[in-house]
């Protein structure tokens, strides 16, 4: 076993040292990743989630965005997943440091290869091979662009060549060894669960689809290839799902409740159809001339080595090159969307295929597909007798090279390029291809020329990529400066700004403010619907007393109190102005007259009402307990304190009986208490919460606990048991198998 192990030191040191070599700049601190959802959402998260936790408390609810959101039902927040964990600890006390995030999805990245290396092995048994798909997938264009920006993708993404291993091991126990197989496979496929369910934590439910879809075709493919009965093979899919969805029950359960809550529904075909332009594919052979992202690339030695692996199929394993041909081709079909035609019988026949848009994302699927593929291409061309070598070598070389060729033309016809350098690019790649085929040679005559040949791959695709995601100079620690306009929104009761997407950033999680805007996905609908409002109307219901504003705004009561002279991104300066909102209602107030309307639409046109005024009036639509008739001048008095992002204190005092209406989401989860016994929450003006209350002094207190987080974590901790329990079981039944022999 030690020296089994000892073999793969070499490859995956120089794998580590290629790693940080492509990012050493980022490492060492005198570049950064720029602007983007990596900072203005993932880091603005991980901020919010570090200083909870380091408080002692987990992230249920966080009020800085949208007026206020369930944390830990965002999918994207990764509240849940361990590696996040780890990097607060290892960040603490400080909280999370934009350094520390990028290291986290550098550290992503490296574990990617490593995966992609540990299954490229266990499929062609070359160490070299595997280290050639472990940079071709690693350093691929598509995990060193926009998902290096979109962390929730590459994260996700990472835990699928594991996944796809550890499938394939506890199929082939069996395989390999039909009389104590039986044993290590329940093992193998448990942890299969496992890796699903951190890469369900990881935070991009429309990767974890791909993957789920792409784990049960391999798990098909494998298990017929072993020739497993039929109810073996279903018996152990069934188990492995079932403890997959359990051991991720406390992530998706909550995000599948807010997803049903949110605006997700209103996304419409076209919207979600919309995919890869066709023409972009003409950047897997000449990168940057078509858009800014070489998401496409992977190297033209991945290309030329994916041919050799179907030229010379027949000397291998035809079966395991013909699946991955398959994936390559349906991925890249299905991410064209609606223009390749065979999206739209996926997304009215595939579940999960109608919720997502963006289906160039599909293309992480694809670079996988390749990078396999070239693994067995340069394992079976190794493997080859040297006249079957110089054959498919030259046959390879000279069809990637007409279809070159046709690019090059398809490109020279096209009007506005993004590149104007376009000539110059298209020869470049003609010469690399030329060097490439010369690696591929090397690694055939030269005991080092495999290691070689990843080599030049890894600076094809540092030199191809580099534009994708720009390296800005300067220490990551330029990020969220204190800044003293922002402090003018502050205040000492819980109140909201109105950023008005001056900023490309949730500022609330970074600021530790309460915006009613924010840049991420998932919004609730309520906050959807309640946007179309008026918008002196909606201020005043959702408590908001400051306004960011790019320029003089006037026609409301509005006093400027802060001008905006600095910027919170780098080397991004920000002019405006900050305005106070003079008309702003307190986080709570006392009414004493409700109005009853049919259902939440009529609520929303009476919000709407031009005489309409929310000091003194609820709207409620159903049944709510009758208000005596109000005295004359009857004002009620409702003090509100926050005494943590997810509970809230009301002290109030009202002459009469009244409604206590309260500028918090009215969303399952939260409970209300008045004088220490629970009451029942009642949803006013369409979508905040009130609680009636008699006349006299009361305390109130608002605590969120989501039902939906406690029966998942519930769920999570059962299915973490049973799993631990089979593989320790599994384990004694191999000692005592091994033992017997």
């Amino acid at each position: 076993m030690a020296k089994r192990l000892a073999g793969h030191i070499i490859p995956l040191a120089l794998w580590t040292c290629l790693c940080l070599l492509f990012f050493s700049s980022i490492l060492l601190g005198s570049a950064h990743l720029p602007s983007s959802d990596f900072s203005g959402q993932f880091h603005a998260f991980g901020l919010f989630q570090a200083r909870e936790m380091l408080q002692g408390r987990w992230p249920l609810w966080s009020p800085g965005s949208y007026g206020g959101a369930p944390f830990a039902a965002d999918p994207q927040a990764a509240a849940w997943y361990p590696l996040r964990w780890l990097t607060i600890l290892l960040s603490a006390p400080s909280g999370l440091s934009y350094y520390a995030l990028e290291l986290e999805g550098l550290a992503h990245i490296w574990l990617c290869g490593l995966f992609t290396y540990l299954l490229a092995y266990d499929i062609t048994k070359r160490r070299m091979a595997a280290l050639f798909a472990a940079v071709a997938f690693g350093l691929s264009g598509y995990l060193t662009s926009y998902p290096l920006l979109q962390l929730a993708v590459l994260e996700t993404i990472t835990w699928l060549p594991l996944i796809l291993y550890l499938v394939r091991r506890g199929v082939r126990s069996v395989e390999d060894d039909p009389v104590h197989g039986s044993t290590a496979a329940p093992a193998w496929l448990c942890a299969a669960a496992l890796a699903l369910a951190l890469a369900e934590f990881a935070g991009h439910p429309q990767t974890l689809l791909y993957i789920i879809y792409l784990t049960l075709a391999y798990y098909i493919y494998l298990a017929h290839k072993a020739r497993w009965p039929w109810r073996r093979a279903l018996g152990y899919g069934l188990a492995a799902a079932g403890a997959a969805a359990g051991l991720s029950a406390i992530g998706w359960l909550p995000a599948l409740r807010y997803a049903l809550s949110s605006t997700r529904d209103q996304l419409t075909y076209t919207q979600i159809a919309a995919g890869e332009p066709l023409q972009n594919y003409i950047q897997m052979l000449f990168p940057g001339t078509l858009s800014k992202w070489a998401a496409e690339y992977g190297g033209l030695s991945v290309l030329l080595m994916a041919v050799c692996a179907w030229k010379l199929r027949r000397q291998g394993d035809r079966s395991e090159v013909l699946f991955w041909v398959s994936v390559g081709v349906l991925s890249a079909w299905l991410a064209l969307g609606d223009a390749g035609v065979l999206f739209q019988g996926a997304y009215y026949v595939l579940p999960g295929f109608a919720l997502f848009r963006q289906q160039e994302r599909l293309l992480g699927i694809l670079a996988l597909a390749l990078a396999l593929l070239a693994a067995q291409g340069l394992a079976l061309w190794q493997g080859s007798e040297p006249q079957m070598r110089r054959k498919a070598l030259v046959s390879a070389a000279l069809d990637i090279l007409a279809v070159m060729a046709v690019a090059a033309m398809m490109l020279a016809l096209m009007p506005n390029l993004a590149d104007a350098s376009w000539p110059m690019a298209i020869l470049r790649q003609f010469g690399v291809l030329l060097l490439m085929a010369a690696g591929v040679w090397a690694a055939g005559r030269w005991r080092w020329g495999a290691a070689a040949l990843v080599i030049l791959l890894a600076g094809d695709l540092y030199i191809s990529t580099l534009a994708s995601v720009d390296r800005q100079a300067g220490a990551p620690a330029v990020y969220w400066p204190t800044l003293a306009w922002l402090d003018t929104v502050r205040e000492v009761e819980p109140s909201r700004i109105d950023s008005q997407y001056l900023v490309y950033a949730n500022l609330g999680e970074i600021y530790g403010l309460e915006d009613i805007v924010g840049i991420s996905p998932l919004q609730l609908k309520t906050w959807g619907e309640m946007a179309k409002l008026p918008t002196l109307v909606r201020w005043k219901l959702l408590n908001v007393h400051y306004i960011l504003a790019a320029g003089p705004m006037g026609g409301a009561p509005l006093t400027q109190v802060a001008e905006i002279d600095a910027g919170v991104i780098p080397d991004r300066p920000l002019s405006g102005i900050v305005y106070r909102y003079d008309d702003a209602l307190p986080r709570a107030w006392m009414v004493y007259k409700a109005r009853q309307v049919d259902d939440p639409a009529a609520a929303l046109e009476a919000l709407a009402e031009p005489d309409f005024d929310p000091t003194f009036e609820g709207v409620f639509s159903g049944e709510v307990p009758a208000l005596p008739e109000a005295a004359a001048g009857a004002l009620g008095t409702a003090r509100t304190e926050r005494l943590s992002s997810s509970e809230l204190r009301v002290n109030v005092d009202t002459p009469q009986a009244g409604w206590l209406i309260i500028s918090e989401w009215s969303y399952a989860g939260w409970q209300a208490y008045i004088d220490g016994q629970q009451a029942t929450l009642y949803t006013a003006d369409y979508g905040l919460q009130a609680v009636y209350l008699e006349a006299g002094q009361h305390t109130v207190r608002l605590v969120y606990r989501p039902w939906d987080v406690y029966a998942g974590a519930a769920v999570s901790l059962g299915a973490l048991a049973v799993v631990g329990f089979i593989l320790a079981r599994c384990r004694v039944r191999s000692k005592k198998a091994r033992e017997g022999q």
